[in-house]
């Protein structure tokens, strides 16, 4: 809650200096507040509920097969994000754009999700018969065919959210989509109860997407007549190829590693580094919800360089202190963690995911919702082809070197790269000021190192809640007193009603 209100209590003087710490009471920024709090609450509820779904089918299946889940699953992601190259964005901005040609932006919208889906899913079946037929493995092919369907249909979904969006309704999207997601796991932990396997996980999923999906497209075609401008359609279709280039790549980069560990390597160690992967990815929710709240607010206000920098400020001390103490935690008590969510015989997924916490800290930076509120979508791009030429060099020769933490090194070395490429962008331009950034970036480091010292020499053999307990008070410590300043002081006391 304190990212929700802090932006909230922010009123600027023409200098750039808060003036006032207090909760406006107009209709408009209220919505903005409702609305903030509900896409943080889906992604948590949705993040939370697909973590358990993961600890559920890890803790069940053997293995071998946990990794042939795991690799099908992965592939059928990797390839379902083709299925959308910023249309929902488009769709979002074209209807608060254009509102008297909604219908027009909702066919052209329906189409062309339409003929990627299709295309995407015709992908996926070419890639699965170069890779996996040669070489018989028939259960990995048949479950990625319908995780395909299942992952597609869910992001052919999201059209629908986009349109609850555009009109400010995104109390209706969190509903549906929560409910979507706690229908997967309460499908996924009926399977184990009655001792299905992965397939029946795969089928109750499908059957659910197709049920919601009918629904969906009944209530569109009820309420909305279509109708076709080819106009409208080549001007949709343009600033669509170009939002979602950058989107596609940085996808990419995201899931390229868990898709290609099992390819080059063998499906048990996919299993293996998708347990790490994917409690890592759940450890970055915030700079995700943070950066979609945010995207909105910079747009708004992106000719007052003083709102940037100052929100830059005060935003980014707030995630480093967070993002260094999540990876610190996790890289101490990283087989600890494994063993106790996964289970011992997950106990491989540990290492990946001690080297994988090292690149939280550069994920925090909020330079990419910057690069994406100034407008700078074709800057954006050319920075992610980068980094993904790099992340395909590292992945190639890593994985084939050293398998899972190959793949680990790659993650760390591609975003660190990323990172840096916007912050020098944003420096080189003199779009943002980096210097408090840079200063509170040293200091953390210094609370890191101080931080592991303590572990190394004090915490060794204590119970891991002792110590992770010591931990955190040396951290928030040494916190308040080398980080915090008093306005930082000023802001919390306000936030949490005290003067």
């Amino acid at each position: 809650m304190f990212f929700i209100k802090i932006r909230y209590y922010f009123n600027f003087n023409k200098s750039g200096i808060i003036n006032k710490f207090k909760m406006t009471k107009s209709n408009n920024k209220k919505i903005i507040f409702l609305n903030t709090v509900f896409v943080i609450s889906e992604t948590i509820i949705n993040k939370f509920a697909f973590f358990i779904i993961n600890i559920i089918v890890s803790r069940y299946l053997k293995e071998v097969k946990f990794g042939e889940y795991a690799t099908a699953l992965g592939f059928a992601t990797y390839f379902a994000m083709f299925s959308d190259i910023g249309i929902n964005t488009t769709l979002v901005r074209m209807i608060i754009k254009d509102p008297e040609h909604e219908r027009n932006h909702i066919t052209n919208a329906f189409l062309i999700k339409t003929g990627l889906a299709v295309l995407s899913y015709i992908a996926l079946c070419i890639s699965l018969y170069f890779i996996y037929y040669p070489t018989g493995e028939f259960d990995i092919i048949y479950l990625t065919l319908i995780f395909g369907v299942v992952r597609i249909g869910n992001d052919f979904m999201s059209t629908f959210y986009a349109i609850f969006t555009a009109h400010d309704k995104f109390r209706n999207s969190t509903i549906i989509n929560s409910c979507f997601s706690i229908l997967f796991l309460l499908s996924t932990a009926l399977v184990v109860f009655f001792a299905g396997n992965y397939y029946h996980i795969a089928l109750s999923r499908m059957l659910i997407v197709i049920a919601f999906t009918t629904a969906f497209i009944i209530y569109v075609t009820k309420k909305y007549v279509f109708c076709f401008s080819f106009t409208k359609f080549r001007e949709f279709l343009h600033f669509a190829f170009f939002f979602g280039l950058g989107n596609v790549i940085q996808n990419s980069l995201y899931r390229l590693n868990v898709m290609l560990v099992p390819v080059l390597t063998a499906p048990i160690y996919g299993g293996y580094f998708s347990n790490a992967f994917i409690f890592y990815s759940s450890l970055i929710f915030v700079p995700g919800g943070l950066g979609r709240v945010l995207i909105s607010y910079l747009y708004k206000h992106k000719e007052d360089k003083n709102k940037y920098q100052f929100v830059y400020d005060t935003y980014s001390k707030i995630l480093i202190i967070l993002s260094f103490y999540i990876a610190m935690i996790t890289f101490f008590y990283a087989e600890e963690i494994i063993t106790l969510i996964y289970g011992s015989k997950f106990l491989l997924s540990a290492l990946p995911l001690k080297i994988i916490a090292l690149a939280i800290p550069s994920l925090f930076i909020i330079s990419d919702s910057i690069m994406t509120g100034m407008d700078k979508q074709k800057e954006r791009t050319h920075i992610l082809i980068k980094a993904l030429i790099v992340n395909v060099i590292l992945n190639a020769v890593l994985i084939k070197l050293f398998a899972m933490t190959g793949a680990a090194v790659a993650v760390i070395a591609t975003q660190v790269f990323l990172s840096f490429s916007y912050t020098w962008y944003l420096k080189k331009n003199r779009i943002i000021e980096f210097r408090k950034h840079f200063i509170n970036v040293a200091k953390m480091l210094t609370i890191a190192g101080i931080c592991a010292a303590v572990n190394y020499y004090l915490t060794q053999g204590l119970n891991p809640v002792l110590g992770g307990i010591t931990i955190s008070a040396v951290y928030l410590l040494l916190v308040m007193c080398i980080i915090f300043e008093k306005d930082d002081i000023r802001i919390i006391k306000n936030i949490i009603g005290k003067k």
